[in-house]
């Protein structure tokens, strides 16, 4: 077993921030499971900020969040609605997440 000094428990404690809101993470397991998505594991994308897998994974998460924006996230006016914006800020939160 590894013991963490003070200073590596900070760092880990910032690290694993979460950067999801609670809507944010109940949109997110909805799209998973509508999906079909059952290789992502949500707790992953919630503490990480992004997918620890690459590829095909990664892919179809971000394909199956565009395709949600694109059938129920626009108004009449092709203008994001309140999911269209939600559903953007899980892109932007789970996909375009710096350290």
């Amino acid at each position: 077993m590894r013991i963490l000094t003070k200073d590596q428990k900070k760092k880990l404690k910032q690290d694993q921030k979460t950067i999801l809101r609670k809507n944010q993470m109940e949109l997110l397991a909805e799209v998973i499971k509508k999906y079909h998505l059952t290789n992502i594991v949500l707790p992953d994308i919630i503490v990480q900020g992004i997918l620890k897998e690459r590829g095909e994974t990664n892919e179809n998460l971000f394909q199956a969040l565009t395709d949600e924006f694109c059938t129920t996230g626009l108004g009449e006016d092709w203008e994001p609605n309140q999911r269209g914006l939600l559903i953007e800020s899980i892109i932007d939160a789970v996909f375009c997440h710096k350290k």
